[in-house]
């Protein structure tokens, strides 16, 4: 032990007499190791962590199914699940949750909200103690009870500032007024839908009757008594399935029950929600970053060994055992590994304090906010114990690799050579050749994060040149939404819609006002069955989303035609139904010939009638968020429809549009008071927004590359240095014999060269293999785009041979004279 004190007591004061050294080791080692860091909590948070609701081992979801296999997954009705709540006994409690979309109004602001009612001992059972308030007492379940809420911390913020005064404030959502009693934690997210919940409140079951059987939106979540287990749930839920199909054989034959571990479910949501096997390919762009730190790091220690050597060789010869050489400079490698990963750590923390404050303003208030995100918005990123572990073992790997290999060489001297004036050096071929090596390594790696990032580069390119079918540039859109359960009757929407057309088309700078029932960037939710003129009927129909438009909604945005007509004022309910299709459905169902005047029926449910309609038009293939452009889609005339409440204007102007996004506003919040005004934003904004993980991924993978790039920069130019100070005193001696500068300056080049060309042909070989990860990111792109890996060799090559030239040029002037008396 007292030895082990000696060496790092003996490490530090060899640091401290070193400090340039120290510090360019320290923060190379910090930035590796705090992204890498970095990265390992978010790939744990996303793809390795449990639901994060309380003891979730335990916690199972409850669904209906309607396939033998149990693969397709359900809701549960209202009156169902109150069945399942009196039935079973294998759970210790069963609480639900019935989502829905409200129109919220408080003293400043209306909003459409995602809601959820609950039924009692919901936020019990997950575990979600209130910061402020309480949540609901049984009083508040009973049917005559005053309406009462409890907000997510995220719409407090969103709505009252934070305001801790808010306990006691009135909300009104729908024509109801509710009171908020409580503030759920700022953890507290509901992580199995697309959308923030902005309010909860109670769902009485006593006031739900057997007519509620056939409505199924209320996801059941379990927790397992203690010792019991999802098997026994779920043969328990089986009997319960077989007599409900018994008692209600019209709403529950052919129907059974699915119990799923709610942290299996959770996962397939992290899935579903956004893109997190990206995040895999950017752990190992940040493992290849930190590789490339402990080369260089490996080099700096090799070249300072060099100087040592004579130390090492004084202290062998005095008796020192190798072992104990080793175990010197081992001790100061674990210093500088120490002292890095605290820094890495510290990076990581203020980093990740950046990405949970992005990340807290993209959180999707409503549908069709953004798109796929690397990282699901409802994952919670943090510095915790199992990061604190990442730090530690990414700072002991990196201590054995950049540690270990120079302690070796070190240790192996001839101690005649080492003792020998002039030979301390390091003319020691073998240390000479190690730094070439890593240099070789760095080059190498360097060129496979650099095609990689030119591969992402290339691919956004071709996707912000997509032509989209339309023109978003110059254009705003906006909510103008009704409440479903609340709407005003059909004749005052479309009045108030037509009021709202003409106000703002009245602002100046304002072109042209049109609305769709969605928007361009979103897409149809919307997907009823239809049957298609020419082709057999097919049970069910076939599902093709539709979005209805005013008349002037093509013209607007610029959408070509391709066959036919756009829609007119006179398409209204005084003609035939009428549509519009895009040319994905004319190719898919009419290939060869036109659509124009072909009939599609649609698919009636309950009791109502089917409705033919007569196609009139074809426009091109429009690019949302939910399919792709090749997906068949269906254009309805407003007009002709039922005016449904919820409705996208989208706003052409003259300019750049930014400007007039309040007094649009204003506008529409004089026309109806009850009426849900969504932020006013450029259409071009959503579009970006399509890409964001494409984005997010090049932009990240440059980063890491031009970084990457710097580092083999840095390695070319300190091994060419390095060797030039080698073969100072034989570059003056030939200097003095008659060699010319520009001799001296190709003998160094040549050198520099020669390790780039080596490092460029093993990069090559392994991008050509390691870039293929990247191919499902690229976007009609091959991961051995030959234009790419050209271009990014020539900027290596140009990087290096940069590098390589300063200390060439600076041999190329040496003094003979003090050459020859340099040591």
């Amino acid at each position: 032990m007292d030895t082990l004190w000696q060496d790092i007591r003996y490490g530090i004061r060899m640091l401290v007499k070193n400090p340039g050294f120290a510090v360019v080791v320290i923060v190379i080692l910090g930035i590796g190791i705090g992204a890498t860091t970095v990265m390992l909590s978010v790939v744990d948070s996303v793809m390795l962590r449990r639901c994060p609701y309380k003891d979730p081992d335990r916690l199972v979801c409850i669904y209906e199914t309607t396939n033998p296999e149990r693969t397709s997954l359900n809701f549960n009705s209202l009156a169902g699940f109150r069945d399942l709540r009196d039935q079973q006994h294998v759970l210790e409690s069963l609480v639900g949750a019935d989502q829905w979309n409200g129109i919220v109004r408080t003293s400043d602001r209306t909003e459409k909200t995602r809601a959820h009612s609950v039924s009692e001992g919901f936020f019990s059972v997950l575990g979600a103690e209130p910061v402020l308030g309480r949540t609901f007492s049984a009083a508040d379940y009973e049917v005559d009870a005053e309406g009462v809420i409890v907000l997510s911390h995220d719409h407090w913020q969103h709505w009252f500032g934070g305001d801790p005064n808010a306990i006691g404030e009135t909300m009104v959502v729908g024509d109801r007024v509710f009171t908020v009693v409580g503030i759920l934690p700022e953890g507290f997210r509901w992580v199995f839908q697309g959308v923030a919940c902005g309010l909860w409140m109670p769902l009485s079951l006593e006031r739900i009757g057997d007519w509620r059987r056939d409505y199924r939106g209320l996801q059941a979540i379990g927790r397992l008594k203690p010792g019991a287990s999802v098997e026994q749930a779920q043969m328990e839920m089986d009997l319960i399935a077989g007599r409900l199909a018994q008692a209600y054989p019209e709403t529950n034959a052919h129907r059974g029950i699915k119990v799923v571990s709610i942290n299996e479910d959770y996962q397939r949501h992290v899935a579903r929600s956004g893109k997190p096997r990206s995040l895999v390919t950017l752990l190992g762009v940040v493992a290849s970053v930190l590789l490339i730190a402990c080369l260089h790091v490996a080099s700096l220690l090799i070249a300072r060994s060099t100087t040592r050597e004579q130390e090492m060789a004084v202290r062998a010869a005095v008796g020192a055992h190798r072992f104990r050489l080793v175990r010197q400079l081992l001790t100061e490698s674990i210093l500088l590994a120490a002292i890095g990963g605290f820094l890495g750590l510290l990076l990581a923390y203020w980093s990740i304090q950046i990405l949970s404050a992005l990340r807290g303003q993209m959180i999707p208030w409503h549908f069709g906010v953004g798109g796929l995100r690397s990282i699901p918005w409802f994952v919670d990123v943090r510095i915790d114990t199992r990061s604190f572990l990442y730090a530690a073992v990414v700072s002991l790997l990196t201590c054995v690799i950049f540690g270990l290999l120079p302690a070796l060489g070190a240790s192996r001297m001839n101690l005649n050579e080492s003792l020998t004036a002039g030979r301390a050096r390091g003319q020691v071929p073998r240390f000479h050749g190690l730094r070439s090596m890593l240099v070789v390594l760095d080059i190498a790696v360097a060129l496979i994060l650099l095609v990689g990032a030119g591969l992402m580069v290339n691919s956004y390119v071709r996707i912000l040149s997509i032509d989209h079918q339309y023109n978003p540039r110059n254009v705003l859109t906006t909510e103008f939404n009704f409440d479903w359960d609340h709407a005003p009757e059909p004749q005052r929407r479309l009045a108030a819609l037509r009021e709202a057309q003409r106000r703002v088309r009245l602002i100046q700078g304002v072109q042209a006002v049109s609305a769709a029932s969605y928007s361009p960037v979103t897409g149809s939710f919307s997907t009823p069955s239809f049957q298609m003129e020419g082709h057999e009927l097919v049970e069910g129909g076939v599902a093709v989303p539709w979005t209805a438009v005013l008349p002037n909604y093509f013209h607007l945005l610029q959408i070509p035609l391709l066959q036919g007509r756009y829609f007119t004022e006179h398409d209204n309910k005084a003609i035939a139904p009428v549509l519009i299709v895009n040319e994905a459905t004319a190719r898919r169902f009419w290939p060869g010939e036109s659509a124009i005047s072909k009939h599609i029926t649609s698919v009636p449910r309950g009791d109502s009638e089917p409705t033919v309609y007569r196609v009139v038009g074809v426009v091109g293939n429009m690019w949302h968020s939910r399919y792709g452009p090749n997906t068949p889609e269906f254009y309805l005339p407003y007009l002709q429809g039922g005016y449904p409440p919820e409705m996208d204007l989208v706003i052409r102007t003259a300019s750049d549009s930014k400007g007039l996004a309040l007094a649009i506003r204003r506008e529409l919040t004089s026309i109806a008071d009850d009426a849900m005004i969504g932020p006013v934003m450029p259409l071009e904004e959503h579009v970006a927004g399509l890409f964001s993980s494409e984005r997010f991924s090049m932009l990240f993978l440059s980063a890491f590359a031009g970084l990457a790039l710097f580092l083999a920069g840095v390695g070319v130019y300190g091994t060419t240095a390095y060797a030039v100070s080698l073969r100072t005193q034989e570059i003056g001696i030939r200097m003095a014999l008659g060699a010319d500068s520009s001799d001296v300056l190709k003998t160094v080049l040549r050198q520099g060269l020669k390790l780039t060309a080596v490092g460029m042909i093993v990069g090559v070989v392994g991008a050509l293999v390691l870039t293929r990860v990247v191919s499902s990111l690229l976007y009609n792109l091959s991961a051995t785009d030959p234009l790419t890996f050209i271009l990014t060799a020539l900027l290596l090559a140009g990087v290096t041979l940069l590098a390589s030239y300063l200390p060439a040029r600076r041999a190329a002037r040496i003094d003979p004279i003090e050459a020859l008396r340099y040591e």
